[in-house]
């Protein structure tokens, strides 16, 4: 008898118990457990996006918030069903055992989403983050809406860093008869076409185009995508004339070949120039297309899915409000930023330090606005190394409105107060 699919999870990181998982078959819990306790790192490297601090290079390898993180951890006993405990991680999880015909999904959710299955916060926060126009309403409607989601939004983060090198081009092979002769004779076909003869010439060119099975296979996963979420290409130009660009340069694109044309990109992009931004997004668009006949080439896929980490979420989304205010963020991946103490490098979320202003740290915490011993003595650390006379915490809370805090946040480096507790408003019921 099949499993019964496991029910919407949340991220706990807070809650060491975790969550019960009832019904749970032996080779559904042996599969599990193989995957358990995986740090963020592993799963990158079976092919999983991941979208963490520390996979980004945004965080210090001996930040304590990032080290070792696992996207989920089995436990289980001899009193009590099976415990998942998802820590602070977002996404889903598809796990394939071929050899015992099992198969397991994990739908790890929003822990600020828990009393409204609707995801109004994480929807939110993935539009802000990475743009575009989703719909008005959050999406809870059938099993797989959230692996549609995700796709969604990450398959636009892949165009989004596919514009910085431009479309795809690769060396195809173009069959002419005509008498503008160059390339190499094709006897074979002229003396098939050509005799008696006709006045023209068979010959073979090969020319580095755009108009290449890569690209084709993108345009199919973007008209798929516009189709479901036609709001998703919205909001950055660069992305628009991309994908403007992708239909312009791909005449012999034809919509209906998508199985053809999934076969002919089976194999990786391996171009040293292409493939940082081109097999990710090859990759992606594979996933976009399982539905249209892509998993019928991937059998051998054992593990797919998307992760988040929910504190490089908030993180980022806190971000593209605190910019517009001078604020700084510093990068550990560039080497930006970086305040250096008895040969040490630290990396303090966000920081403002005008002239003819008090300077101000903030540090932003991805949990319910409870004050522990370890934030108070990290941003007071901070405050000390930048001689900053007002520090803080900002946190997901439920009262207080976006206007607010922008405002709240505008004024503070006028604040003759040491310490501050900044909440932003948890969408419930609309999307902001």
């Amino acid at each position: 008898m099949a499993d019964k699919p496991i029910p919407p999870l949340w991220d706990n990181q807070f809650d060491d118990r975790g969550q019960v998982l009832q019904g749970l078959s032996e080779n559904s819990f042996k599969l599990l457990s193989a995957y358990s306790g995986k740090h963020l790192h592993e799963w990158k490297a079976l092919g999983i996006p991941v979208f963490s601090a520390q996979a980004t290079g945004l965080a210090s390898d001996d930040d304590w918030a990032y080290r070792d993180l696992s996207a989920f951890t089995l436990t289980e006993n001899d009193t009590d069903e099976p415990r998942i405990n998802t820590h602070n991680c977002m996404g889903v999880l598809r796990l394939r055992d071929k050899k015992n015909d099992c198969a397991v999904q994990l739908e790890i959710r929003s822990r600020f989403d828990k009393d409204n299955p609707r995801q109004y916060f994480l929807n939110y926060l993935l539009g802000k983050v990475f743009g575009g126009c989703i719909v008005d309403e959050a999406i809870d409607a059938g099993k797989d809406a959230m692996w549609d989601l995700l796709l969604a939004f990450v398959f636009r983060h892949r165009l989004e860093q596919a514009t910085r090198i431009g479309l795809f081009r690769q060396y195809q092979q173009f069959e002419h008869n005509d008498l503008r002769f160059r390339g190499s004779l094709n006897l074979s076909e002229h003396l098939r076409r050509n005799v008696p003869f006709r006045g023209t010439l068979a010959y073979t060119t090969h020319q580095i185009t755009c108009d290449n099975p890569v690209n084709h296979l993108i345009r199919h996963a973007i008209e798929k995508v516009r189709r479901k979420w036609p709001g998703i290409f919205a909001g950055k130009q660069d992305i628009a004339d991309l994908v403007h660009d992708f239909e312009q340069h791909t005449p012999t694109w034809q919509r209906g070949q998508v199985l053809e044309c999934i076969r002919q990109n089976l194999k990786p992009v391996r171009h040293p120039y292409f493939h940082a931004c081109y097999e990710p997004l090859r990759q992606m668009s594979l996933s976009v297309l399982r539905e249209e006949g892509a998993g019928l080439y991937s059998t051998s896929q054992e593990v797919e899915g998307i992760l988040f980490d929910g504190a490089w979420l908030w993180e980022n989304y806190l971000w593209t409000l605190l910019r517009s205010l001078k604020y700084q963020h510093t990068d550990n991946a560039n080497r930006i930023g970086a305040w250096k103490v008895l040969g040490k490098e630290f990396y303090p979320d966000f920081f403002f330090a005008e002239p003819n202003y008090a300077s101000v740290v903030l540090d932003a915490k991805y949990k319910h606005a409870n004050r522990e011993q370890h934030d108070i003595l990290q941003v007071t650390a901070y405050m000390f190394m930048l001689k900053a006379k007002i520090g803080g915490l900002i946190t997901p809370t439920k009262g207080c409105a976006k206007d607010s805090i922008v405002n709240s946040l505008s004024g503070l480096a006028e604040s003759l107060g040491q310490w501050h507790d900044l909440g932003l408003e948890i969408p419930d019921d609309k999307l902001m």
